[in-house]
């Protein structure tokens, strides 16, 4: 991997922005520009994503609508969802149309609302554990993986999961959280998106002035151009 480089979030934006639509135009590709970004739980993608979202619309850049890989997961057989995105969104978007899927478990387990991109959308961010797997390729303009520290991430993202009180106590998260680890590494190991990802952003780690926030004027950043 060649050395971290500091940059300026909006000028970050405007590079993978800018890349993903050169990819986008040499494809010749309807709907909206499509941009992953792919990490392991607790990496800081969810912050990443919402930080890019914002300085696209400051930079003039599109508003960006944001996809989550975890409403398209939720209750699906484990890391099997891929037919669902490909079915339920990319293909729409491709065709420039907009999205509004009700996935088949949402409606099996009584969930309200459903996943809504509208047509004229102009930037998709995708962002999830598996949101740039090889099975997606074909639909991505550009990638991006955030690097993190195994550590830091899994005492992070269970602080989160404790406060947010979904998966139950501290002791039942700590036990969902190992579970799902464990079937995550696998997943990852064998479907290696840091290989395919056209920018490495260091997310958690425990280089404090590398932390992308809200608020972040710069990442780090490793572009690996392997397009």
């Amino acid at each position: 991997m060649e050395s971290w480089e500091d940059i300026a979030l909006p000028d970050f934006a405007k590079l993978v922005i800018e890349q993903a639509r050169q990819n986008h135009d040499a494809r010749g590709a309807l709907g909206p520009t499509i941009i992953a970004i792919n990490g392991r739980s607790g990496a800081g993608k969810s912050t990443l994503t919402r930080a890019l979202a914002e300085a696209c619309s400051r930079a003039g850049l599109g508003d960006a609508a944001i996809l989550e890989a975890d409403d398209l997961m939720w209750w699906e057989p484990m890391w099997q969802w891929a037919p669902l995105a490909i079915d339920g969104v990319f293909e729409a978007l491709r065709r420039g149309q907009g999205v509004a899927l009700v996935p088949p478990m949402w409606r099996e387990k009584g969930r309200e609302g459903s996943i809504e991109i509208p047509q004229d959308t102009e930037v998709v961010i995708f962002e999830g554990v598996g949101a740039s797997q090889i099975a997606f390729a074909e639909y991505l303009d550009a990638s991006i993986w955030v690097q993190s520290d195994y550590l830091v991430a899994r005492r992070l993202g269970l602080a989160r999961d404790i406060a947010h009180g979904g998966n139950g106590d501290a002791e039942e998260s700590e036990r969902f959280w190992d579970e799902w680890d464990a079937s995550e590494c696998a997943f990852l190991e064998e479907d290696m998106p840091w290989h395919r990802a056209d920018f490495t952003v260091l997310g958690t780690s425990e280089r404090p002035e590398a932390q992308v926030t809200q608020k972040a004027v710069a990442v780090a950043v490793n572009q690996q151009n392997n397009r």
